[in-house]
């Protein structure tokens, strides 16, 4: 699963609210909303904010079959990591004298992109669910003038998203008059917003449902194995 949103809006929350998850803490200050959450301070939680390569040696350990006890990886926020990876890439050149205009070349996006399809991929192809939080881009198109909001990522890797996983779900929230905060999940695509679904879940619903609506789809498609 992909599940994407503007920051703050709950993702993580409702992420956590998964079957024995193990949360990979890829931007600072990503697991903080768990604290207001009593039911959540026992859920593990994994920094990588000093080791971004050890993603992908998690990924490896957890594909040998460590760690059972854990049957839903959540990485947050996957489009930070990509942040943190182009930056790393980048300044690996810049202290080899490459890059002294201070930004990124071409050539770093390549690579950077590269890693990052390795990365979904692999944890992808683990027998385990995986839920991949991500912010949310405006995306326009200059020749039609069509906006599209999707998850923030380069558009290659965001093709590479897309492809792969089951559902792809775009998180909004309104508040009400009573000040409350209703958080609604979109599954099907519009002209307007990225979504994918493979499941049958609702075209919207209401994001306190999302478990119980995959179990009850899943119940009726057995021997799935897909990562959802």
């Amino acid at each position: 699963m992909c599940l994407y949103g503007e920051p703050g809006i709950g993702k993580t929350v409702l992420a956590a609210k998964s079957e024995d998850p193990l949360l990979i803490e890829c931007e600072k200050g990503a697991s903080i909303s768990l604290g207001n959450h009593p039911a959540q301070w026992e859920i593990p939680v994994v920094s990588i904010l000093d080791n971004p390569d050890k993603l992908m040696q998690i990924g490896w350990e957890l594909k040998k079959g460590a760690h059972p006890e854990f049957k839903t990886i959540i990485i947050d926020t996957i489009s930070e990591y990509q942040t943190r990876q182009l930056a790393k890439i980048w300044h690996a050149e810049r202290d080899k004298g490459k890059r002294p205009e201070g930004h990124p070349y071409q050539q770093e996006y390549k690579v950077n992109t590269e890693y990052m399809r390795e990365v979904i991929l692999h944890y992808c192809e683990l027998d385990r669910n995986v839920i991949f939080i991500a912010h949310e881009v405006e995306e326009k198109n200059e020749q039609t003038g069509q906006v599209i909001t999707r998850p923030m990522f380069t558009p290659k890797l965001a093709s590479t998203m897309f492809a792969t996983v089951d559902v792809m779900l775009y998180m909004t929230g309104e508040v009400n008059i009573k000040g409350e905060m209703k958080r609604m999940l979109r599954a099907t695509p519009t002209r307007s917003i990225k979504a994918k679904d493979r499941l049958g879940l609702p075209s919207t619903f209401d994001a306190d449902t999302l478990w119980g609506e995959i179990n009850h789809q899943t119940r009726l498609q057995p021997g799935r194995k897909d990562n959802a």
